[in-house]
């Protein structure tokens, strides 16, 4: 494993372990440490003097199954987010966090109390899908759009006002940010890497351009490295 790798694996891991740890130390203090009030300050649709609903609403939940729930989904969607599309990711989730905040805030029943990461959940889950399907010969990113059909695909029910005390307003805030995300920033997406022939296609040509240029060489010959370097100059390399 090169430094690059190690990096995007570290990146992965910390992002979702640091949401993981302030969640539960929120839900352990309210179980807990005498502060079952917290769970009132969710997100209340219409109520200007609770704006900072929008923000509390993802680090609340209702109860141990609650956050469980939420905590599964969310290991793999979110390690899937930081990890594939390292770049974009930060953007992606502060994006999804706040859309599914206001969306519930101002579309939701007045009145109401929501809380939980489900929103988020829903939009990582949404982009993720939606962002490895933008180019279908990118076969890495589509398998991993594959994987969130055959995890995720039911949750799709979760956008519908089918069940009680259930914040379909946030899956479906959530879901919706998820799939705009992937179109406004679908040329942001990792680049499909060259196949073998692509790449031996490029050097060829490459080899010419410095025939060329250079007619009149002592062997003849040109180091693989020195090719390797200028392929790497005009980005023939990058991949994923």
């Amino acid at each position: 494993m090169d430094s690059q790798e190690r990096n995007r694996v570290f990146y992965a891991i910390f992002s979702t372990a640091l949401f993981l740890i302030i969640i539960w130390g929120i839900q352990i203090l309210i179980e807990w440490g005498g502060v079952s009030e917290w769970r009132s300050a969710g997100n209340h649709p219409k109520e200007w003097g609770h704006w900072w609903g929008v923000l509390s609403m993802a680090f609340l939940h209702g109860s141990w199954e609650h956050i469980w729930n939420n905590t599964a989904s969310f290991v793999v969607l979110n390690t899937m987010l930081f990890y594939f599309y390292r770049e974009i990711a930060l953007k992606v989730w502060g994006v999804i966090f706040l859309f599914s905040g206001l969306f519930v805030f101002f579309l939701g029943v007045p009145g109401s109390n929501h809380v939980g990461a489900s929103g988020v959940v829903y939009g990582l889950a949404f982009f993720v899908f939606t962002a490895g399907m933008m180019d279908i010969k990118h076969t890495a990113l589509l398998r991993v759009s594959m994987a969130v059909l055959f995890l995720y695909g039911s949750i799709i029910w979760g956008i519908f006002p089918i069940e009680e005390r259930v914040s379909w307003e946030g899956h479906l805030g959530g879901a919706l940010a998820g799939v705009l995300l992937a179109f406004v920033y679908r040329k942001e997406l990792p680049e499909r890497p060259k196949t073998r022939w692509e790449i031996e296609e490029e050097l060829e040509l490459l080899k010419s351009e410095r025939d060329a240029s250079n007619p009149v060489k002592p062997n003849g010959k040109t180091s693989i490295v020195q090719i390797y370097r200028q392929l790497r100059h005009r980005g023939i390399d990058r991949g994923f």
